[in-house]
């Protein structure tokens, strides 16, 4: 699947998946997104094909976030493993889509990804923002 119409002219989801294509290659196929909408909101979703995580992009009123799954709805995102990156990264910046992007990969191709159910992933938010 590719991008169509109003979602292909979108700097931040054409940037988004082109980024995603660059570095995943035939690796990830695109299945399902809908957007942009109104105050920017827009949303991609891949399956990473050798582990059949599903990867999203998600860009609420231009704050962009990536999340990875699992088969069982466990989650990752890159700040669990790189906590200098737990900031606000924006749409209309490229070096931020791609800092998540490349980080994701990264992970995965190192196999340092590791996936935390809800309960978890409040355990390991209150860690880092308490120190």
């Amino acid at each position: 699947m590719k991008l169509e119409g109003q979602s292909k002219n979108h700097l931040g989801m054409r940037s988004a998946d082109k980024l995603m294509r660059d570095y995943f290659k035939d690796n990830i196929n695109l299945v399902n997104y809908w957007g942009p909408v109104q105050m920017c909101v827009f949303y991609l979703e891949y399956m990473y094909l050798p582990s059949k995580y599903k990867i999203m992009i998600e860009c609420e009123r231009g704050f962009i976030t990536i999340q990875v799954t699992d088969e069982e709805g466990k989650r990752f995102s890159p700040w669990m493993l790189y906590p200098g990156t737990n900031y606000y990264h924006y749409e209309d910046r490229i070096s931020d889509i791609e800092e998540l992007v490349e980080l994701t990969y990264q992970a995965i191709a190192k196999e340092q990804i590791t996936f935390f159910n809800n309960k978890e992933i409040s355990e390991l938010g209150i860690t880092f923002f308490d120190k």
